[in-house]
């Protein structure tokens, strides 16, 4: 048997779609949305993926102060670097939630 790990499949994943563009582009036509959350803890190689079957159609939300998965290679500044293009209108748009709805305002004053 062979015993893959997350990565090993992530990269054959990505090989599958780099190396067939016929996948590459069914994959780019049938999402309509590709939304990701917790984009602060998006992996380089998770990046890579989305930026292959994506058609200009993505959305992402994050927050960089609560990233915690380095030790799953997540990349904060990927986040950022995105953050810091589309606050200039680069290949995006930025749209900063500053509302919270979750939250008492007791809450939120504190930690502004």
């Amino acid at each position: 048997y062979d015993i893959y790990e997350f990565n090993d499949i992530a990269h054959m994943a990505i090989k599958v779609v780099n190396d067939n563009e016929d996948v590459r582009c069914e994959l780019k036509e049938f999402f309509n949305e590709i939304m990701v959350d917790e984009y602060q803890d998006t992996s380089s190689i998770q990046e890579e993926f989305i930026g292959l079957i994506s058609n200009n159609n993505v959305y992402m939300v994050g927050d960089i102060k609560q990233s915690i998965y380095r030790f799953r290679n997540a990349n904060p500044y990927i986040f950022k670097d995105k953050y810091d293009r589309y606050s200039l209108n680069d290949g995006g748009y930025k749209i900063d939630l500053l509302k919270n709805f979750r939250s008492r305002c007791e809450v939120l004053n504190n930690i502004k």
